[in-house]
């Protein structure tokens, strides 16, 4: 098997599900036993919405499985890890979809060409679908999971999974991770005129309600904690780095103007932090200081004004001390 594409799947309708299926099915090209489907329900209620007609009378290679009780898209994609048995992965969303019955083939040229055996992740382009329209994602971003293709064999031997505790961002801290292991140097890329590849945003993503942004920032800054942890089990020289990239994320996250609810529990989690890792801060060199607040400011969205409206960085460290 060459490749094992890993699609979790939860509540989704079958309607949301079949275009997905259908454009695999009609690749042109290839050979269909190149590659291998895991559908892995989240729950044993989910398998309930799938169309298993379908499955059994299509000629794609699509094996179902089942996490119970549901335990969240991370879980899944890990269970996907563990079977296959392949020399790539990748991981799909059940409402996304290949843009050509041409992108397999495509995909496969780059991943079967000698020059990919220098590689162990490979990426491309893709369309981002949110509501009425499409954009383009063209440049190598570490927080998306979309049209990039991982050697297994790397996966498992450097032990990489998605973290199960996260219920947010656990994409971007699995390729964090992958970043800390391979470089840049085993990153090779997938290029094609048009994307090959759509992903979906969801409108009701946690992720795009404003009015959960307290509760996505705590998210998020869980997440960096997972990061730095696996950065220290590593023995990765730029731990230290990452204390200072945490506090300066919760320092971009809570500047935010428009920012809902009451930050006091998130501020408790950045003072302990702050105070359990104040000497690992403080060996960090201020100009990288000072890009990381760059970067969390853009990551964020924080706008001139916000950053007129409040504390230094260091003031605001300082009260976090009181």
């Amino acid at each position: 098997m060459f490749l094992t594409i890993v699609v979790p799947h939860y509540n989704e309708s079958w309607n949301i599900c079949k275009p997905f299926f259908d454009i695999l099915e009609n690749q042109k090209g290839i050979d269909f036993e190149d590659f291998k489907i895991i559908v892995v329900h989240d729950g044993t209620e989910a398998s309930n919405t799938f169309d298993w007609r379908y499955i059994y009378g299509s000629k794609l290679n699509i094996q179902q499985v089942t996490v119970s009780p549901h335990k969240g898209v991370s879980a899944c994609r890990n269970m996907g890890i563990d079977l296959a048995d392949s020399e790539w992965i990748c991981f799909c969303d059940c409402d996304d979809c290949y843009t050509s019955i041409f992108s397999l083939m495509m995909i496969f040229h780059v991943l079967k060409s000698k020059e990919a055996d220098n590689f162990d992740l490979m990426w491309g382009s893709f369309y981002m679908h949110n509501e009425n329209y499409l954009s383009k994602s063209t440049d190598y971003n570490p927080v998306f999971i979309h049209n990039r293709y991982y050697r297994l064999s790397f996966l498992r031997e450097h032990n990489i999974r998605f973290c199960e505790d996260l219920y947010m961002s656990e994409d971007s801290a699995f390729n964090t991770l992958i970043r800390l292991e391979i470089g840049e140097r085993r990153t090779g890329t997938i290029n094609s005129n048009e994307p090959l590849y759509a992903w979906c945003r969801r409108k009701n993503s946690i992720t795009m309600d404003k009015s959960k942004w307290l509760y996505n920032t705590e998210g998020q800054f869980k997440r960096n904690l997972y990061v730095l942890n696996e950065y220290r089990k590593r023995k990765h020289p730029s731990s230290n780095s990452m204390v200072a990239r945490t506090l300066t994320d919760v320092y971009s996250m809570l500047s935010k103007s428009d920012c809902q609810g009451d930050p006091s529990n998130l501020i408790k989690m950045a003072a302990k932090f702050y105070k359990d890792n104040k000497n690992e801060y403080a060996t960090v060199d201020q100009s990288k200081i000072s890009k990381m607040i760059e970067a969390s400011d853009k990551d964020c969205g924080i706008s001139e004004e916000d950053k007129k409206n409040r504390p230094s960085f260091d003031e605001w460290l300082n009260k976090l001390s009181e």
